[in-house]
């Protein structure tokens, strides 16, 4: 029990204003309308509702779904709880909720109170008739965090709740479960939704399956999920940028310079992933970071704002030391780190271009200007993959880049041979003729893939090391070619494969769009000059592939299917369409037409330019390939429009006056009756008063005195009419517990707190005041404040600061004396004072006290 900061929010929906995206992009609204299509919201169902919606890393799964719940399910009389397992998470989706919550206004919704729970904000505790509880799981899964989440329900979630589990993927880990399972007991008929970018993680997991009804979606609607977008789709117009995937060959013999060993390689079987050893000896290769280091400086003009993932803590540390002595201005944030959250939000305000991070950024963290995104790390997890890329993906309509350029550092292995290819990624079309199996990898000559390495011929070495005494021994050699590698000089050179990346796309009308490749250009340009004979002898998509095809990247099987198909039955290939080409299609570009027609459109479209901007989309056969309807459309250039106004939110203190009273409660009163409720506990030789100030830390304290004699001490804040009679007597209970042997907060200490009656409710009502009264400790401090210093006798102290209990063993406690002295109080008797700890009386000169040795200078 301890003070907590003031960390909600209520904002007054009516009198402020959202951010320019109200208006949602197709793919948003097309969400939005499967999640109302998918729940009933009229409360009348009486069984859990669950459902999986995806969404690719940066298509705005966070916004559209907080849009959804502000439009459809807070309207309808729902609390919202939004699980999230990571503080950074935690910080989004707050923001958004605060951002979007103007939306209410249309609903009649004059206010709402949104609270952020975590370890950095309000507890668990303090969760009591909220609207919007942003719940870390950390905080929602302990013992004592479970306590209180029927405090949090309330009657409106006991009725009506909708549960959000971000990053759905982590839902099966026991925290999750624990506290689904204790919602269940208090409302089964909530409604869970699990929010995803990675669906492949779905793959093989029977619980994760199960919980959001993927199994049983797929049999009766034909889909196991609400709703799902693909990054090709997203790709198609722009709302996602358009990716350069670039990888880097290190030119590094991974084998040979971080020490391969058999154990090494079989861990990796087993497991898919590198060991521990091995990215150890990968982080400290200068060699590589090097590499690195002078790939961006290199192409630092192209790739502009750039986050690069390293593979561990000292890692980074070792890229931002060379990134520094590069001259790149770089900063680097690793888990733990008390800046962490400062130094991104520097990252996202451009007051450095390089941003080197370990795992921070690859879920949540919103910085949408990213333009490159620097892999340094092998990896067989596309999940993974995907939300280290996604990051850099943010196109140009949702406040990102145009281009995203996804630079992959890679080194050469002969024993260990990665399957996952991110090139055969769906934003990625994989090329065939330039993979090679894991057979035939296998099968390879180990004389040829050794003969690649510059001025190392280590073959014989190899193949016949135990036959030629002769030979440097292999350790030597790997030595050897570790130290050339760590004073490699800044000339170090990397071999770059051709980058591929869309330029276009074939609009197929009911089919997906078929992306085209940089490669495959003259390829599609050569089908459509020989089609009539193509048509003619029915060639299939098998003989396209093998004879048009060649020497550049395959496109998909079914994506040929689809263009024959339209090709039979039109005698052309399907319209086409350049990326690049910025026309009326582009919503910037018609942002700026209806500004430069229509003046007064800053904020909303009036109807002359409605009426002209249909005739654009009705003219184009461009447009209405992307924007299947007007209203997609329209609410894409109204986004732009509106983007241009940030959110004006306006929040109201509802907090009331305090009022401290000195002396309200008797505690020894109210010591008794806990006496009485409790006759086990000891009441000898134990005093209890109040604290001499205000104080901000504790509610309560408890010193052993001597073996046997105990002084207990309540924050004089506490006296007050605003603080419950029982609320003190539970927090005597708790400092009676510690005085009878149980000084640390242990699970007995809080299995026996916790017998007392409505402990979580009163635990509530202590840990919640300042979020329910405007505490000014500074005027409460001058009010109640002394210079004089007393001092307890040497013992052991049991304090309990900020909510964690500390035992401080054989010290001096000291603590200030605050309270005025007032001479003309009733049973005063002129001439004398009284002693603050004793109660003792004293001649009104006297310094110290004469019964108890206490200090006893008022002021």
């Amino acid at each position: 029990m301890s003070y907590a900061g003031k960390w909600d929010y209520t904002i007054l929906t009516t009198k402020s204003k959202a951010d320019g995206r109200k208006l949602m992009m197709p793919h948003q609204q097309e969400a939005v309308d499967a999640l109302n299509k998918y729940f009933d919201l009229s409360g009348r169902t009486r069984q859990e509702q669950s459902g999986l919606l995806i969404m690719p890393t940066g298509s705005g799964k966070t916004f559209t779904t907080i849009t959804w719940l502000m439009e459809s399910a807070i309207p309808a009389g729902y609390r919202v709880i939004w699980f999230a397992h990571r503080q950074e998470l935690v910080d989004q989706a707050t923001r958004e909720f605060c951002n979007v919550a103007p939306i209410l206004a249309e609903h009649g919704i004059k206010k709402v109170k949104i609270l952020p729970i975590s370890g950095q904000h309000a507890g668990m505790s303090q969760s009591c008739g909220y609207d919007i509880n942003v719940c870390s799981i950390r905080s929602a899964a302990t013992k004592n965090g479970r306590r209180f989440i029927r405090r949090m329900l309330g009657t409106p979630g006991a009725r009506k709740v909708v549960v959000i589990i971000d990053e759905a993927h982590h839902a099966p880990m026991k925290s999750y479960q624990d506290v689904l399972d204790t919602i269940r007991g208090i409302n089964p008929s909530m409604i869970l939704l699990g929010l995803t970018a990675t669906p492949k993680r779905l793959e093989g997991n029977h619980l994760l399956m199960e919980m959001f009804n993927v199994e049983q979606n797929r049999k009766k609607r034909g889909n196991g999920f609400i709703y799902e977008v693909s990054l090709q789709h997203l790709i198609q117009y722009e709302y996602l940028a358009t990716p350069h995937y670039i990888p880097v060959n290190t030119e590094i013999q991974g084998d040979t310079a971080y020490h391969l060993t058999e154990k090494s390689v079989e861990l990796f079987h087993r497991f898919g992933e590198l060991p521990e050893d091995i990215f150890n000896e990968i982080a400290n290769s200068a060699a590589r970071n090097k590499c690195i280091v002078d790939h961006y400086v290199k192409n630092k003009e192209k790739y502009g704002k750039t986050l690069v993932f390293a593979i561990k803590k000292e890692h980074a540390r070792k890229l931002y030391e060379e990134f520094s002595a590069a001259n790149i201005s770089c900063n680097y944030v690793v888990s733990g780190m008390p800046n962490s959250h400062e130094i991104i939000e520097d990252f996202r305000q451009n007051k450095f271009d390089v941003l080197i991070n370990v795992q921070m950024m690859t879920e949540g963290s919103d910085v949408p200007d990213i333009q490159t995104a620097f892999m340094t790390r092998e990896t067989n997890s596309d999940s993974l993959f995907m939300q280290m890329v996604g990051r850099a993906l943010r196109g140009s309509y949702a406040g990102g880049t145009k281009d995203a350029y996804i630079v992959d550092f890679h080194d050469k292995w002969e024993m260990l041979h990665f399957w996952f290819k991110p090139e055969g990624l769906d934003i990625f079309t994989t090329d065939e003729h330039d993979e090679i199996s894991d057979i035939a990898i296998e099968e390879e000559n180990t004389q040829i893939a050794n003969a690649d390495d510059e001025g190392v011929d280590n073959t014989e070495t190899f193949n016949n090391e135990e036959e030629n005494d002769d030979e440097i021994p292999l350790e030597k050699l790997r030595e050897i070619y570790r130290e050339i590698s760590k004073s490699i000089e800044s000339h170090w050179e990397a071999s770059i494969d051709l980058p591929r990346w869309p330029v276009g796309w074939y609009a197929i009308p009911d089919k997906p769009a078929v992306l085209v490749l940089n490669d495959q250009l003259e390829a599609y340009q050569d089908l459509q000059k020989y089609l009539d004979s193509v048509l003619d002898e029915k060639r299939n998509s098998q003989f396209i592939q093998e004879n048009y095809f060649v020497e550049c990247t395959h496109p998909a099987d079914i994506d040929i299917d689809n263009i024959l198909s339209y090709a039979k039955h039109e005698q052309t290939l399907p319209p086409y369409y350049e990326l690049a080409e910025q026309d009326a299609a582009d919503p910037h570009y018609m942002a700026q037409r209806v500004l430069e027609k229509y003046p007064d459109c800053v904020d909303d479209l009036n109807g002359r330019a409605i009426y002209w901007l249909c005739e654009q989309y009705e003219s184009s056969k461009r447009i209405q390939s992307l924007y299947p309807q007007f209203v997609s459309f329209r609410r894409a250039v109204e986004n732009i429009l509106s983007s241009r106004h940030r959110a004006d939110i306006i929040e109201t203190d509802e907090r009331k006056t305090y009022h401290l009273i000195p002396d309200y409660y008797d505690l020894e009163e109210l010591a008794d009756e806990v006496y009485v409720s409790y006759p086990s506990l000891k009441s000898a030789f134990v005093t209890i008063q109040w604290s001499d100030r205000v104080v901000k830390s504790w509610f309560g304290i408890t010193h052993r005195l001597s073996a046997d004699t105990y002084k207990i001490r309540i924050n004089r804040l506490l006296s007050s009419p605003d603080v419950s009679r029982e609320a003190i007597k539970y927090l005597l209970y708790h400092e009676l517990l510690h005085a009878n042997g149980l000084w640390t907060h242990s699970d007995t200490f809080r299995n026996t707190e916790w017998e007392y009656p409505n402990s979580a409710q009163l635990d509530g009502e202590l840990d919640s005041l300042a979020l329910r009264y405007q505490l000014d400790y500074e005027e409460l401090k001058k009010r109640y404040k002394g210079s004089s210093t007393i001092t307890t006798v040497e013992g052991v102290g049991f304090e309990e600061v900020m909510g964690t209990s500390q035992v401080n063993e054989q010290r001096t406690v000291h603590a200030v004396a605050d309270d005025y002295f007032n001479p003309k109080a009733a049973g005063v008797v002129d001439g004398y004072k009284y002693c603050q700890n004793c109660g003792h009386r004293l001649l009104e000169s006297a310094r110290f006290c004469d019964k108890c040795g206490r200090p006893a200078i008022y002021y």
